[in-house]
């Protein structure tokens, strides 16, 4: 794992998924310069659409299109197809290991990849045991609340869309 020349003192990351983003605008209001802000490989793809551009881009780069070229702005750690861990273990484990203080997660969950987002909510608890404060969101509107009984861990995400009747 490699480490984090810092330098600045910024312990706060932001780390996006390739998992399902109701609103775009909504990660967008959290992206900025007191974050370092990693793109859990195919993460990369939802930054793009911000016209942003993330710190780190961290995974095997098996879901990122149009990966970035000659992008001096962009720390680029790759890694083999073939591994243990998720994408996102890897960047979570980044984070902690450059002494992150708190961890956003987006972009974690997703109803056609439900074992990335059971592993993604467990990871939470992996976070705050390590007395990091950690949150999951998936959007602004249409969220419920998970409270972990440890240090300060809870996650938000969608559970299911509000349906409008119209008559």
């Amino acid at each position: 794992m490699k480490s984090l020349k810092r330098k600045s003192r910024v312990s706060r990351f932001i780390i996006i998924g390739n998992g399902e983003i109701d609103d775009i605008r909504f990660l967008k209001k959290f992206l900025r310069k007191d974050y370092l802000i990693i793109a859990a490989d195919g993460g990369y793809n939802h930054i793009r659409k911000l016209h942003k551009k993330p710190n780190y881009l961290i995974g095997d780069m098996d879901s990122v299109r149009d990966l970035p070229k000659n992008s001096n702005s962009i720390r680029l750690i790759k890694y083999p197809k073939s591994k243990d861990r998720t994408d996102t273990e890897i960047a979570v484990e980044f984070a902690i290991k450059n002494k992150a203080s708190e961890i956003l997660l987006f972009g974690m969950t997703s109803l056609s990849r439900i074992d990335h987002s059971l592993n993604n909510i467990f990871l939470l608890q992996n976070i705050a045991d390590k007395r990091i404060i950690n949150t999951l969101f998936r959007s602004e509107e249409h969220t419920s609340e998970l409270q972990s009984h440890s240090f300060i861990s809870y996650a938000v995400f969608c559970l299911k869309k509000k349906k409008t009747n119209t008559i």
